[in-house]
């Protein structure tokens, strides 16, 4: 009866499992970036003296003027009394390899002498397509469906 009982159940099951199981690892995973989001900008208002506010890092066409090309979001430089880190995303054209990418555009200071509040996750995770569904459309500023 046990062999017959396995005959009988549908593959569908396991599908139907496996995205039970995926939808529930994409919302743990959105609850931790939303979590990390709000903790890093939260030391970030701290170090920059951004009291009692609901601020988030400015962000310029989706990429954070206070996140270096490592992903950290950076406050204030101790050194030169700069409130807070920024880079020109138009002023360096190729980051990668490219030390001016480093420095504060306000103050002239590297990354590193700026204070460290953390990593900063700038994309959402991606939302898993059920098995039997479409797969969901990526939103992606300045980009458009071709027919």
């Amino acid at each position: 009866m046990g062999t017959a009982a396995k005959a009988r159940t549908p593959p569908h099951d396991s599908r139907v499992e496996r995205d039970r199981r995926d939808l529930e690892r994409y919302e743990r995973e959105l609850a931790g970036y939303h979590k990390q989001r709000r903790e890093c900008a939260e030391r970030w208002r701290a170090s920059c003296g951004i009291a009692g506010g609901k601020d988030w890092p400015q962000e310029d066409r989706g990429r954070s003027v206070h996140v270096d090309i490592f992903g950290n979001l950076r406050g204030k430089c101790a050194e030169s009394g700069c409130d807070g880190w920024h880079r020109d995303v138009d002023a360096v054209a190729n980051a990668w390899g490219n030390m001016e990418a480093l420095r504060c555009s306000k103050c002239g200071r590297e990354n590193t002498e700026h204070e460290d509040c953390g990593q900063y996750p700038l994309n959402e995770p991606i939302k898993p397509a059920c098995s039997g569904g479409a797969r969901q459309e990526l939103d992606i500023q300045g980009i458009h469906k071709a027919f």
